[in-house]
């Protein structure tokens, strides 16, 4: 059943107001009920957890522009705004007048290009459309994941009303919000090779210690670890005593096993035992027990408090760096600590720890996309994402490698919206004596009409481009539920009208219209 979203003309009112645009009718609408906003209603989002995505500035050609008298970045802001306030989980323009805005913490970005504006009928009311194609890309594979195109429809023609524009680009997003193929876009994990975790992996806790950082820092490197694979190096945290070490998946991505360096210590190899490329997250296990490691802190650090990050290939006093969280960002629906320590890649994977030397998180650079600082992933995300949990002792852990990632399959191509102008409309024509055979181009079809022939084509209502092949186009408007008729002398056209084209019928001229059989 087709659900039809008809916004309260409160709801309207407020949204015009919040832009600070002047509340008029739509330009030369037909009347206030014909002229009424409607769509497909955007999707409830009870029970489903799409990632977070931002809208792109529109792509416009000049035409489209000048057409709609709005800018891309207006279109931009609008339409976020829009999707925020029908509930789903938008990044960006969190605050325009202070220039606060929070895209980059999205995962997704959902691009369109619009069309011209295109004169339509819609259940016999003359308006204008516009098809908008949209694109959702994913920013940590790089791909695009979506792609649909969708129409917004009003009654009446913009004449340069930013009002009217507005919200004839919006039907359009909303008839995007519409489907589920969409929002399953934004709930896939699009992860290529990654490896969710199967169950939960019990680890033997770390013992309790009585620290104080920064003097205590000598009880805490050792933790520590440097890992390799191949050129690539990072850092890893001892989470366990029986060896396991939680580091960065692009570290680790693809590979058996991986080198790993304790603190002062011998090199060892590392089984990889599991990993998500989604969150930035591996498990890796070196054989042996009773290594030192770092203990969960029981509580994740406020805003203001301060926290020491520990990286094995970072230059600042021997791999250590001290800062306070400065905030929180919130990426797939999930609080991660921002600090204002500045890191390097190489730090992916260590520990961020607070001032009694627990662990409170893991760094990360890939997690937030082009987030500036280090963003640590809370250690009760890690231990949910992949699937630990802390006890008296490791179970038997068998270790499960990572296939090499399949090659991705491409986008969803969703079924674009049926046209909005039903063809209601009909162009004739025909020729009443001899002639050469002529091919006339209509709309987006071909009409041939020869001697003592006619030929007719039904049409959307609006404007209609008619032209002999190959020449200059000329342009009729036509009525819902009207016939133009159009009388072909030699190559050219000449509008005529329903009686003279009956009186040829009566004449015998014979009917060629596209399916109808000719005999001649």
């Amino acid at each position: 059943m087709t659900r039809v979203f008809a916004p309260s003309l409160a709801r309207i009112v407020a949204a015009l107001v919040a832009l600070g645009v002047a509340l008029a009718p739509p330009a030369r609408a037909a009347d206030d009920a014909d002229a009424v906003w409607s769509a497909e209603a955007p999707l409830p989002l009870a029970g489903r957890h799409p990632s977070r995505f931002t809208v792109a500035p529109l792509v416009l050609d000049e035409r489209a522009a000048r057409q709609l008298a709005v800018t891309a970045d207006e279109l931009r802001v609008h339409l976020i705004e829009q999707a925020r306030a029908e509930g789903w989980p938008v990044a960006g323009a969190e605050n325009p007048l202070f220039g606060q805005d929070q895209s980059d913490d999205a995962r997704y970005v959902l691009g369109g290009e619009v069309g011209e504006l295109y004169e339509a009928a819609r259940e016999r009311r003359e308006g204008t459309g516009v098809d908008i194609r949209w694109e959702l890309l994913d920013r940590r594979t790089d791909q695009v994941v979506y792609k649909v195109v969708t129409r917004g429809w009003l009654a009446g023609t913009p004449a340069g009303d930013r009002s009217w524009s507005l919200g004839l680009v919006r039907l359009a997003l909303y008839n995007v919000l519409s489907r589920e193929r969409f929002l399953e876009a934004l709930e896939a994990p699009h992860d290529g090779g990654s490896l969710p975790p199967s169950g939960l992996a019990r680890l033997r806790a770390c013992p309790a210690r009585t620290t104080s950082l920064p003097d205590g820092f000598d009880q805490v490197l050792p933790a520590v670890v440097a890992l390799r694979n191949g050129a690539a190096t990072g850092t890893g945290t001892v989470v366990s005593p029986d060896g396991f070490v939680v580091t960065s998946a692009q570290l680790v991505e693809g590979a058996d096993a991986v080198e790993v360096a304790l603190h002062r210590g011998p090199l060892l190899q590392a089984q990889v035992l599991q990993y998500d490329t989604a969150h930035d997250l591996a498990l890796v296990r070196m054989q042996g027990s009773n290594f030192a490691c770092t203990p969960v802190a029981g509580a994740t650090p406020g805003v203001g408090q301060p926290v020491y990050q520990i990286g094995a290939g970072a230059k600042v006093q021997g791999g250590v760096a001290s800062g306070v969280v400065s905030g929180i960002r919130v990426v797939d629906e999930t609080d991660l600590l921002q600090t204002d320590i500045a890191t390097a890649a190489s730090s992916s994977g260590g520990p961020l720890l607070n001032t009694q030397g627990g662990l409170v998180g893991i760094l990360s650079d890939r997690i937030a996309g082009r987030a500036a600082g280090t963003v640590a992933i809370p250690v009760r995300a890690v231990e949910r994402w992949l699937g630990l949990q802390f006890g008296e002792r490791s179970d038997p852990f068998a270790p499960t490698i990572a296939p090499e990632a399949p090659a991705p399959e491409g986008p969803v191509t969703d079924t674009p919206d049926p046209p909005v102008a039903p063809r209601d409309a009909q162009v004739c024509l025909f020729r009443r004596g001899g002639g050469p055979q002529t091919t006339f181009d209509v709309a987006d079809q071909s009409l041939r009409v020869g001697a003592r022939q006619f030929a007719c084509l039904p049409v959307p209502a609006g404007s209609v481009s008619i032209a002999r092949s190959g020449a200059l186009a000329s342009k009729f408007r036509i009525k819902s539920g009207d016939t133009l008729y159009l009388l072909v002398v030699g190559k050219s056209l000449s509008r005529s009208v329903k009686a003279e084209f009956e009186r040829a019928q009566a004449k015998g001229i014979e009917d060629a219209s596209p399916g109808q059989q000719s005999t001649r």
